[in-house]
């Protein structure tokens, strides 16, 4: 086991992020191309039905868990992969906007949040909204693999 060479450095994570991006820039440039705010207003509609009288901690941004779920499917990852990619890989996090302070939602909460989703619901259509966009762009390749 090598020691660290010192302290890290206030610029280490962005140089980091920079050397990902100069091997694979297809999470930066999904990112770039997709606006995915377009998505905010049917992602809300899944959470309409939850009672906010349980308790529990706040929920995570329905960008976020679509995001996810994006990166589930690119990369075809089971939720406990997903968790542990997003823990383990800058790119992911940066691809999420996550910092390493942030909580990362663990597979359960992905379980219960794909649940809340039924078939005709506004996942679906957001998907298919993604893949449009995505086909646009001449992302295809990457995500359609």
């Amino acid at each position: 086991m090598s020691k660290r060479k010192g302290q890290y450095g206030f610029f280490d994570y962005a140089q980091q992020l920079d050397k990902i991006y100069q091997l694979d820039d297809f999470l930066l440039k999904l990112n770039a191309l997709v606006d995915w705010e377009m998505f905010r207003t049917d992602l809300n509609k899944v959470r309409e039905n939850k009672d906010p009288s349980n308790g529990g901690r706040p929920p995570f941004c329905v960008v976020l868990m679509f995001k996810i779920l994006v990166l589930k499917k690119i990369y075809n990852l089971a939720d406990e992969k997903t968790e542990l990619q997003i823990r383990d890989r800058i790119s992911f996090r940066a691809f999420l906007g996550l910092n390493f302070c942030d909580t990362v939602p663990d597979a359960q909460c992905k379980i219960i949040w794909r649940s809340g989703c039924s078939p005709n619901n506004s996942r679906d259509s957001n998907w298919n909204a993604f893949c449009s966009t995505v086909s646009t762009k001449n992302l295809n390749s990457k995500v359609f693999k």
